[in-house]
């Protein structure tokens, strides 16, 4: 017997109550024992009987099995579309402690939650927990996802294979599971009981309560005996009580039944004529009726699927004809949505570009300003010191300060002049180069416009020259035509492309009679076929039917040649030959008494050996039988106390054998109790056993050896005899001779036993072969299935005839079929070759048609083409005229800038010029007598006492300040 110690759930439970991964443990102490009890506290809809549920559902499998309720599918919605769901239940023996673990395994197919109970997958598996397998380290998941029911199912076997000692075992089927389970001694029924006793989570006493006492031994007996034994049992009394009800009727009517056939011969044979002419009658209605009802299912099936193919072409063309909408306004929507984009991307192109010019042009400042900031510095440095030599010499020379002051007074005039002059060349070098710029629109606009003009020249004289090659095309075609001998010379193409449509059409009409004769001899031959198709399988039919009634008929004759000629059989009737029809209830009748008969003998030895076995078992193996267990209790405590004493019939074996019947019949209450060596230890054993408390269920009564040595003392008052007591109790020869006679009459018995177990077994084979005989064959089956045999037989001649007369026919109308087919290929190549000319003479009449069309387009393309060519020279002369005027305009600003140029490069040769200011009035002379003063004044102050060096001093420095100057002039006028 096994308990349950340990469970382990993963993966399963309803939405509420899921069970990932738990292993409920109840086991106590260190050496893993099964606790004798385990109590689960939980709140209501904690979840105790979803527990019990699922335990229960792996040693009770099936629908109609699940604890606390009616519903056949609780235990589906326990598992989710993603689970692997798992129950693994670990059990412990009693008695050797061997442990044993059983399992369920579901998955959905495909992982999919359906409706359809069929579609849960469900596995059972057992096996014996070893170092490499047990509950906690089961293969449920790998690397953290759930395994699939087939991968643990391998993983199961792959375990096996490596370890044997596992023994694992795995079930699909639910019947052969529960047949497993009791082969391990884990009964279902007894789970039964228990699922019965939690069906309404009430009390457990419910279970067993019955309303009336035959519902209560029909509940015993359905428990203790096998439903094979009841049924066996019950067919036998009703067969009986059949047979001997009927027996007097069964003889009657067995007497009239051959009279009545002996008469009933002609008449027989005149019905089997009738049956067959009717049989015939019946096939030849059935054929036509078939035939029309082919016929009338195919012109239903050709006038649906005409139906359905017109529905389809409306609806295919009401779907073209809105796809060619869906399409233009797609169209129309791309085209409006890629303007959109591109506008959008020209304005944010327009946007980026006029920002990158803010920022360039800012960056021009910038540096402007960096690089003006060194020629400023510059320039002032210069003036400073140009200044400081001039303070020294003015200091140095007052008298030459005059001087200086007139030659300072001519430079600045003159400085000025040349600045003045500068900055008018420059401002007519803006003037022509924006003047430049202004043509530059222009010269864009008629350049653009001479090149329309070109291409719209080009494409007129590329349709000229595309309408002269169609022309000469046709007219080259025409010519070809002729020669080919399609079109007579001079010959009107459109009268001949209509003749020609007219033999083209004629061969097609002929192909199109042929196509229709060989489609006609089709339909003949396919309602031909269709016959043929019915009667062929017709023809399998009865040769299948023939064929199994002759399969039936063997295994019928190889079955009553079994029974009809077994020895028992022949024995049981005392006759000679069993005739199966006649003899099979008697025959049942004479089985059932042998098997009753023979099981009472069974059960009577079954008995005996019951009682022998249990005088063997109080004789033991060897010595005395010792006293009972209360009373060896009592001398264990005395002997712990050293208390000497002895039981009564221990002190009894040790008497002289003559002393033994006195003793007994003197002391009987000693010789089963307790005797004491010395009478003073009375007191303290009385004390000593009473504190044990030890409680026996008889009389144990407690005296000395001296008292029960003692012979002459009365016999207890009361006492009219004393049964004999067993001899091995305190005789061991006895014992002995008794022990070898039971143990001898014991195997005898054993024998027998087996012999009547062996030959119940047998009848009961032959009772149930004799069972299924009357049930699959009765009175005149076998007759009746010979005859139904011979008449497939004829049955299926008659139709391989008919057969045979259809495939003629349809290999007369396949010949036919084959010649008209041998004409089409010259009839189909006849209409080809006058399609083709029509086709051809007609695209010519076509083409040539459109030549009178084309040349009115030949003259407006040459229209267009002139014109187009005098636009573009118009446009191109006044282009030409406009960058003629662009590059002078050029050439004088070019010139204005070199004379800029010019006036700066004088400053530079001005002493004295340098610190010249715009704001200075700008000289009315000529620039010639500005020079010329100039000059005189730098003459003139030259000549005066001033130091060589001192005035080269000067004079250089004085040079640098005007360098710095025109420098810082260029800056300024860039910057305007």
């Amino acid at each position: 017997m096994y308990e349950l110690s340990r469970v382990r759930l993963h993966g399963i439970g309803p939405k509420g109550a899921r069970y990932q991964d738990v292993t409920l443990d109840m086991r106590c102490g260190e050496d893993g024992q099964t606790s004798p009890a385990t109590v689960l506290f939980l709140e209501n809809g904690g979840g105790k009987t979803v527990l019990v549920r699922l335990i229960f559902s792996v040693i009770l499998p099936g629908k109609r099995q699940v604890v606390g309720t009616t519903s056949s599918k609780v235990l589906e919605k326990f598992v989710l579309g993603g689970d692997v769901a798992h129950v693994a239940l670990e059990w412990r023996d009693v008695k050797t402690g061997q442990l044993l673990v059983t399992g369920k395994v579901s998955e959905w197919q495909g992982h999919v939650v359906s409706a359809d109970s069929a579609k849960l997958t469900e596995r059972w598996y057992t096996f014996r927990p070893t170092s490499r397998l047990d509950l906690a380290t089961l293969p449920f998941t790998q690397d953290g996802r759930f395994v699939s029911l087939a991968g643990f199912r391998d993983r199961l076997y792959e375990a096996h294979e490596a370890d044997p000692a596992l023994q694992v075992v795995v079930e699909r089927v639910q019947a052969d599971w529960t047949e497993h389970l009791d082969s391990l001694r884990l009964d279902p029924e007894l789970f039964t009981y228990q699922r019965k006793m939690n069906a309404g989570e009430g009390e457990a006493a419910d279970a067993f309560r019955f309303k009336t006492n035959e519902a209560f031994v029909d509940w015993l007996l359905t428990a203790i005996l096998p439903d094979e034994d009841l049924q066996d049992f019950g067919d036998t009394v009703t067969a009986y009580a059949k047979s001997l009800a009927e027996r007097g009727d069964l003889a009657t009517e067995r007497d009239f039944v051959a009279g009545t056939l002996e008469r009933l011969g002609p008449l027989v044979e005149a019905a089997g004529e009738k049956a067959a002419a009717d049989d015939l009658h019946r096939e030849a209605v059935a054929d036509a009726e078939r035939l029309i009802v082919a016929l009338s299912a195919r012109e239903n099936e050709e006038t649906e699927q005409h139906r359905i193919q017109a529905e389809l072409l409306g609806i295919v063309t009401d779907r073209e004809r809105k796809l060619e909408g869906d399409y233009k306004r797609v169209t129309s929507v791309i085209g409006e949505l890629e303007r959109l984009v591109a506008k959008l991307r020209w304005d944010e192109a327009k946007a980026k570009r006029r920002d990158l010019e803010d920022k360039h042009d800012a960056a021009k400042r910038v540096l402007a300003a960096w690089q003006a900031t060194g020629i400023v510095v510059k320039y002032q440095a210069t003036h400073e010191a140009a200044e400081t030599v001039r303070a020294f010499i003015g200091q140095l020379e007052d008298e030459a300060r005059p001087l200086l002051h007139a030659r300072d007074e001519s430079a600045q005039r003159f400085a000025r002049l040349l600045l003045a002059m500068a900055s008018k060349a420059n401002q007519d070098a803006d003037s022509y180069e924006a003047q430049a710029q202004d043509l530059a629109a222009p010269i864009r606009i008629a350049s653009s416009e001479r090149d329309a003009a070109v291409r719209r020249a080009a494409g007129a004289k590329t349709t000229i020259e595309q309408l002269d090659k169609n022309i000469s095309a046709v007219d080259s075609a025409i010519r070809n035509a002729v020669s080919m001998g399609l079109l007579a010379d001079g010959e009107d193409v459109a009268d001949a492309a209509t003749m020609a449509e007219e033999a083209a059409e004629e061969a097609d009409q002929q192909l199109t009679n042929t196509i229709d004769a060989i489609s006609e001899l089709a339909v003949t031959r396919g309602q031909v076929e269709g016959e043929h198709g019915v009667a062929r399988a017709d023809l399998d039919s009865r040769a299948r039917a023939a064929e199994k009634l002759n399969e039936q008929l063997t295994a019928a004759l190889s079955r009553s040649a079994d029974l009809t000629g077994t020895k028992r059989l022949v024995d049981l009737l005392g006759s000679d030959e069993v005739i199966l029809d006649q003899d099979a209830c008697t025959l049942l009748a004479f089985l059932s008494e042998a098997i009753g008969a023979t099981t009472a003998e069974r059960d009577a030895l079954g008995v005996a050996a019951a009682k022998d076995q249990g005088a063997l078992d109080a004789l033991g193996s060897g010595g005395l039988l010792p006293p009972g267990e209360d009373v060896s209790s009592a001398l264990d405590i005395l002997k712990g106390e050293r208390i000497v004493g002895w039981s009564g019939w221990a002190y009894l074996s040790q008497m002289p054998a003559d002393e033994r019947e006195q003793a007994i019949a003197r002391h009987p209450h000693l010789i089963d109790g307790i005797v004491i060596n010395y009478g003073d230890d009375l007191d303290r054993a009385r004390s000593f056993l009473s504190e044990a408390r030890l409680l026996p269920r008889a009389i144990i009564a407690v005296g000395t050896t001296a008292t029960i040595a003692d012979l002459g003392t009365e016999a207890p008052a009361g006492i009219g005899f004393i049964i004999p007591p067993n001899p091995a109790m305190y005789d061991e020869e006895s014992a002995e001779r008794e022990r070898q006679e039971i143990e001898s009459r014991q195997e005898d018995r054993h024998s027998r036993i087996m012999e009547l177990e062996t030959a119940i077994e047998a009848d009961r084979t032959l009772r149930s072969k004799l069972t299924d005989w009357q049930r699959d064959f009765p009175a005149g089956a076998l007759s009746q299935l010979d005859a139904d045999c011979q008449q497939a037989v004829r049955d299926q001649e008659t139709t391989a005839g008919r057969e045979r007369e259809l495939r003629t026919t349809l290999n007369t109308l396949d010949s036919e079929a084959t010649g008209l087919r041998s004409q089409i290929p010259g009839l189909r190549s006849h209409a080809a070759a006058a399609k083709g000319k029509a086709s051809s003479l007609r695209a010519l009449a076509d083409e040539h048609g459109k030549i009178a069309g084309w040349e009115d387009e030949r003259v407006q393309a040459k229209v267009i083409a002139d014109d187009a060519e005098q636009e573009a020279s118009a446009q191109g002369d006044l282009a030409e005229n406009l960058r003629t005027r662009q590059s002078e305009v050029l050439r004088a600003a070019d010139s204005s800038r070199r004379n800029a140029q010019s006036y700066h490069a004088q400053m530079a040769d001005v002493e004295g010029g340098g610190s010249v200011s715009e704001a200075r009035a700008v000289p009315q002379e000529s620039l010639e007598s500005l020079r010329a003063a100039y000059r005189a004044a730098v003459e003139a102050y030259a000549k005066a006492e001033i130091g060589a060096d001192l005035r080269a001093e000067e004079a250089r420095r004085s040079n640098a300040e005007s360098e710095a100057r025109v420098a810082l002039q260029r800056i300024w006028q860039r910057g305007s």
